[in-house]
């Protein structure tokens, strides 16, 4: 099946640019170097994230959901895809459980603050038994 009959919605910022790397390309001895900018997808650091929940959102949507719930760790950037996805869309809701705290701080979850969802009671109760925390 053709990509072109999935239901999809746009959420990127298509197509991203390509940026020469002259200093790598000189490090390694001539070969021009390119380097993708799929951060530049314009959905929180997007990625190849950004393009699959396109076609998983548009589907859901297309299926009559009105929530999606997605579930990762503390720091996913699934997660924080997801949510920031949602955000964009009106009378739409994402749901994140982050069931466990992360070991150490990790700086890709910062920029998460901006896309904070609303977790209903229901969410973090289970959260807190999936994690063994009454």
């Amino acid at each position: 099946m053709s990509l072109e009959r999935l239901p999809r919605i746009r959420l990127a910022a298509l197509p991203t640019p390509l940026e020469e790397a002259p200093r790598l390309t000189e490090a390694l001895g001539g070969a021009r170097i390119l380097v993708k900018r799929d951060d530049l997808t314009g959905l929180a650091f997007g990625g190849n994230k950004t393009r699959k929940l396109e076609y998983l959102i548009a589907d859901a949507l297309a299926g009559g959901a009105d929530v999606v719930l997605t579930v990762g760790a503390a720091q996913s950037n699934h997660c924080r895809q997801t949510a920031a996805a949602h955000a964009g869309l009106p009378d739409r809701q994402a749901l994140r459980v982050r069931p466990e705290r992360p070991v150490r701080p990790d700086p890709s979850a910062r920029p998460e603050r901006p896309v904070q969802p609303e977790q209903p009671r229901w969410a973090r109760r289970s959260a807190r038994r999936a994690t063994g925390r009454t």
